[in-house]
């Protein structure tokens, strides 16, 4: 009997068997592909991935929500009469009358918007990564601490440019 066929190149014709025999290195197993019902098993988070929950940071997020809560029950009518305020205040430490009554109420303005902006997506953010099993307490705090930097300088500006005021740093000198 003869052969045909042309004489193969090396290994192109031999089982994998023959071809690790001849390279001198065992045949490693190959693995059936995985069951259906397999692959979902394996598809579930390690126990040690799965957040665990913690109390603590429940009561906290929700203690700072509530401060939060009441924050904005209590600054939004102060923010709102904010040229009043600063009247009444000039008055009592004796700068004299307050004359930037233009400029307070429109900072109380953007001062009310940015504070009920920054509560409701600090509480939206919060519940969602309470929900997640994530660490929520940070989100109110920081937004309350970045909301806290925000009225100061805001107050300091309408402060600073009051000719009432600028008159009695003046006498100060």
């Amino acid at each position: 009997m003869t052969d045909e066929r042309p004489r193969p190149q090396y290994g192109e014709y031999a089982s994998p068997d023959e071809q690790a025999q001849a390279m001198g290195v065992p045949l490693e197993p190959v693995l059936p592909p995985p069951v259906a019902s397999e692959r979902i098993e394996s598809a579930a988070p390690p126990a040690d991935v799965i957040p665990k929950p913690r109390p603590w940071d429940r009561i906290v997020t929700t203690a700072l929500i509530a401060i939060g809560t009441f924050a904005v029950l209590t600054f939004f009518p102060a923010f709102a009469t904010l040229s009043s305020t600063f009247s009444q205040a000039f008055t009592i430490a004796g700068y004299g009358d307050f004359q930037s009554t233009s400029l307070a109420n429109s900072v109380g303005v953007v001062l009310n918007v940015v504070m009920v902006a920054f509560f409701l997506v600090s509480m939206f953010l919060a519940l969602r990564a309470l929900r997640s099993g994530r660490r929520a307490f940070w989100i109110p705090l920081t937004a309350g601490v970045t909301f806290f930097i925000i009225v100061i300088v805001a107050m300091g500006a309408v402060l600073l440019g009051d000719p009432a005021f600028q008159a009695y740093i003046e006498t100060m000198r």
